[in-house]
């Protein structure tokens, strides 16, 4: 019936479509103009409502469309995700047994150093019996070609030099050869041999060769044998990396042979751009005085510079001809070829005078004294490219 109140006994409709009762008067329809077929308010309203709940359903429909498609990404990133936690699982594995793998052989490394340790020290023992019963003929003995010219006017009495000019590095075997066959002992050798002249012998050649001259100078020094590194060249004869990779064997051999250390010049002898210090060579190959001083403090040598007067005080060293004899004479290397024997007598050559017409300092680079008057009585760093004997006012670099 109609919500509205009204007497129930009056006139009514029926909706053709809910089949309610209406009140004519409650919907203010006039009988006389009713028809058979009447809807109602209510359900003139159906067709529209039908229709936004169609259009709601297909917007919710694509959204569930939506949701859908992003639900399967997730499940797709999941599953990667998944994938990639396995690999890590997998990884962690190995790096473990990694981990394990080093551990022994860091185990098995210690081992042997003990093993090393103990052999040495037997070693050590065993040199002491041999210093007891051989005699050291000098405290340290300075080998090589003619590198060692210059630097052997310079060191005390108790440091032996034999310098071969020309000399290759099977030279130098067969004269420390001839010196075991002496039975000469001495507390340090220090070999300097091989200026790279030759092309035809390259790094692992000169290494090998190296190598049969240590078996040989092990037999006549007693505490340890030095291999000074190949020097810095200035003449464009030799290619600097090559000399850089023939001291790196060098150094490594020196590692694997026990009671041998390596010296490496470089450093010293050249800036870091790899240019040549001024002043150190005076032929692109041979050392000046200035050189010699360094070449012999990096081998920790002492040093006995000339005094005011030019006259050396450093003892004379044995120079052996191509012959075999020794003659000593500090000035004959020098003469040969037509050389003067300028930087032989301590003076200073072209090359120097050319860079600097006064002699100065190897502490403090300074003109117009030299170290054994300088006020500084040791040799100063440069804080421009960190090498030691000048100031950084004074740095070429």
């Amino acid at each position: 019936m109609c919500a509205f109140k009204h007497a129930e006994s009056s006139p009514s409709i029926q909706c053709s479509l809910c089949a309610s009762w209406f009140h004519f008067a409650c919907v203010d329809l006039d009988p006389s103009t009713a028809t058979a077929i009447w809807p109602c308010g209510t359900c003139r309203k159906t067709p529209k409502l039908v229709a936004d709940l169609v259009t709601n359903i297909g917007k919710i429909n694509n959204r569930l469309d939506k949701m859908h498609d992003s639900n399967q990404e997730l499940i797709s990133a999941l599953s990667r995700k998944k994938a990639q936690c396995s690999d890590f699982e997998i990884q962690n594995i190995r790096l473990a047994y990694q981990i394990k793998e080093l551990e022994l052989k860091c185990e098995n490394q210690e081992k042997a150093l003990l093993e090393c340790k103990d052999k040495r020290s037997l070693n050590e023992n065993s040199s002491k019996d041999v210093t007891l019963s051989d005699e050291i003929n000098s405290e340290c003995l300075l080998i090589g070609s003619s590198i060692v010219g210059a630097p052997g006017k310079l060191v005390p009495e108790e440091v032996e030099v034999i310098t071969l000019p020309g000399a290759n590095i099977k030279r130098v075997t067969n004269e420390v050869s001839k010196l075991k066959n002496r039975k000469q002992k001495y507390s340090r050798v220090i070999v300097h041999a091989g200026s790279i002249n030759r092309s035809d012998h390259t790094p692992e050649e000169i290494c090998n060769q190296y190598g049969e001259l240590l078996e040989k100078v092990k037999d006549i020094a007693v505490d340890r044998v030095t291999i000074s590194g190949i020097l810095p060249r200035s003449d464009g004869r030799v290619d600097p990396e090559v000399i850089t990779e023939v001291n790196t064997r060098l150094e490594m051999l020196s590692d694997n042979t026990d009671k041998c250390d390596f010296n490496d010049h470089s450093n010293n002898f050249t800036y870091r751009n790899g240019r040549v210090v001024e002043g150190m060579l005076h032929d692109g190959l041979h050392l000046t005085q200035a050189g010699a001083v360094k070449f012999l403090d990096n081998l920790g040598l002492p040093v006995m510079l000339q005094d005011k007067k030019g006259n050396n005080n450093g003892p004379k060293w044995n120079k052996v001809g191509r012959n075999g004899k020794k003659i000593n004479n500090n000035t004959e290397h020098y003469k040969k070829d037509g050389q003067g024997s300028d930087a032989a007598k301590g003076k200073r050559t072209p090359s120097q005078a050319s860079h600097n017409s006064q002699p100065y300092c190897f502490f403090c680079g300074e003109t117009g004294h030299i170290s054994s008057s300088c006020g500084y009585n040791s040799r100063l760093k440069c804080w421009g490219c960190g090498r030691y004997g000048h100031k950084q006012s004074l740095c070429r670099n």
